[in-house]
Formats: structure tokens, C-alpha cells, sequence
């Protein structure tokens, strides 16, 4: 009997299999895919006007330090961090718990909070470094 698998690269593939997948799970999958093909750009482009948003910021303000840049682009590495360890432990705790659509809502689920988590975290821990490192400025230019 053959059947459509899915490989380890996410390609829709056909081959013998006993456990056929069902229709509707082909489909989903085969859509999720194809959508994050516009998704990811659509981040990409966000996050590089986000960056650049604040550049410009710091240059209008006449600082000779950029923390708005330093700050949004903390952020928008922990965000992108947080979301691929997020969707890798989603997906693996879904796929422990209900095998295949597990995975798959896992995925979503745990991508979407490490983003937010990872976004948050990271901008927090510059802003404290940089709150600390401009106290250890102001004390030694006193002395």
C-alpha cells in the first residue's frame, strides 16, 4: 500500500507505509508550509523596521550612544531565539503527548510564547546592563 509521509526535511513524499496519513492532515500540513514560505519574509522585513526605526531615533536625538538600537535589537534576537527553542520543546512535548497534530500545535504554541519570552527576556537583561553600566560610568567620572 503506498501512502504520502512526511520526511525529516518537512517534504510531502510518497513511499510503502502501513499508517496512512489522513487526508486532512496532509492538508493542513501542505498549507502550513506553503504559508510559511510569506510568513517568514513578512517577519524579516518587521523586525528590520523595528531596527531601523530606532537607529534613526538615536541619530535624531544626538546621542553619541545608540541605546534604542542596542535595545530593539536585543529584543529582536531573543525573539527570534526564543521562538526556535519555543517551537522545538512545543513540538517535542505535542508529539510526547498527542503524536503528529501534537507536533504541529506544540510547534505553534511553544514558538509563540519562547518569541514573546525570548523578546522580553533579552530586552530586560540590555536594559539592566545598561542601567548598570551607565552607574559604574557616572561613578568614576566623579572620582
Amino acid at each position: 500500500m503506498t501512502s504520502q509521509v512526511f520526511n525529516m526535511d518537512g517534504a510531502l513524499e510518497r513511499m510503502q507505509n502501513p499508517k496512512e496519513l489522513p487526508a486532512a492532515a496532509t492538508k493542513a500540513v501542505t498549507v502550513i508550509m506553503s504559508g510559511s514560505k510569506a510568513v517568514l519574509p513578512a517577519a524579516v522585513a518587521i523586525d528590520t523596521y523595528r531596527v531601523a526605526k530606532a537607529a534613526i531615533k538615536d541619530y535624531q536625538s544626538g546621542e553619541s550612544f545608540p541605546k534604542k538600537t542596542i535595545k530593539t535589537g536585543a529584543s529582536v534576537v531573543g525573539g527570534w531565539g526564543g521562538a526556535m527553542g519555543g517551537m522545538m520543546s512545543g513540538a517535542m512535548i505535542g508529539s510526547m503527548l498527542i503524536p503528529f497534530v501534537g507536533s504541529m500545535v506544540g510547534g505553534i504554541v511553544g514558538g509563540i510564547a519562547g518569541g514573546v519570552g525570548g523578546s522580553v527576556v533579552a530586552k530586560n537583561a540590555t536594559v539592566n546592563y545598561l542601567e548598570m553600566s551607565d552607574d559604574s560610568d557616572s561613578e568614576s567620572d566623579e572620582e
